[in-house]
């Protein structure tokens, strides 16, 4: 009896061992711990008022949320792994980045007092009717506006940093620079002088042979300039940019009248 309990203990024990099992190692798990959450931005930031940035976020357990321990100067939120963070004001806040563990990663961002609000325009210019000038705006807080005292003597357009100002009449006008956040606003004087008067290198009379042409200048006044005959049938006029020409067609008299854009007296030939 003895003997049949020990062979079956021995058989089973061959059977066990066979089959792999009793004595075999523990498994290893294959998965490896998460990359340590980190973002692109730095760990000390300065921006602009009124500037975006945008930066990365990975590792860690997402999804992720970010606080602003002031958003009055730093508003942060986040989308995804994109984080955002913009300028509201002047101060400092600490951004913190969180994961679903309670993982943090914190930004020091920083908001610098904008420098003064200027531009490339000198305070008193002057700009001939018809032209313009292109100058540049920097410092307030962007967006930047502008306003003329009298759009009939000049006017104001900005893109951007980027300010015209056209001469539209004789006169002067005052442009207001003003930017976001109500600062002293720029101003500059603007002077469109009268233009010249009306003439052309014509003298009052001329003599042309009868096929022949005369060439001549114009200047003054406002461009566009025209021309016309009193009798096209002894002399015709032709213009072109501050060009006469006078040609003769046959004998007799005529008178040419030469006119501009704002009405000016003519020169008349």
């Amino acid at each position: 009896m003895r003997f049949l309990s020990l062979l079956t203990t021995l058989l089973l024990a061959a059977l066990v061992s066979a089959c792999g099992g009793g004595g075999g190692s523990a498994g290893t798990s294959s998965g490896s711990a998460p990359a340590a959450l980190f973002t692109t931005a730095p760990a000390t930031l300065t921006l602009a008022a009124g500037v975006a940035s945008a930066y990365q976020i990975s590792g860690g357990s997402p999804p992720y949320v970010a606080s602003s321990s002031d958003s009055t100067a730093v508003a942060a939120s986040i989308s995804g792994s994109s984080l955002s963070l913009i300028g509201m004001a002047t101060g400092s806040a600490s951004v913190v980045i969180k994961d679903t563990t309670g993982t943090s990663v914190s930004i020091a961002v920083t908001v610098p007092a904008p420098s003064a609000l200027a531009t490339t325009a000198q305070s008193a210019i002057t700009i001939v009717r018809g032209e313009s000038g292109a100058y540049t705006i920097s410092g307030g807080t962007p967006p930047y506006a502008v306003n003329s005292s009298n759009v009939s003597v000049a006017t104001a357009t900005v893109s951007g940093s980027s300010l015209t100002i056209s001469a539209i009449g004789a006169g002067a006008a005052s442009i207001a620079v003003t930017d976001a956040k109500s600062s002293a606003p720029v101003t500059i004087a603007v002077t469109v002088p009268a233009p010249a008067a009306l003439s052309t290198t014509a003298p009052s009379a001329v003599t042309i042979v009868k096929g022949e042409s005369g060439g001549y200048a114009i200047s003054g006044g406002t461009p566009p300039y025209a021309v016309s005959s009193s009798n096209a049938s002894v002399a015709t006029a032709t213009v072109s940019g501050s060009s006469l020409t006078i040609s003769a067609i046959g004998a007799g008299a005529a008178s040419i009248a030469v006119t501009d854009a704002k009405s000016s007296a003519p020169v008349t030939i």
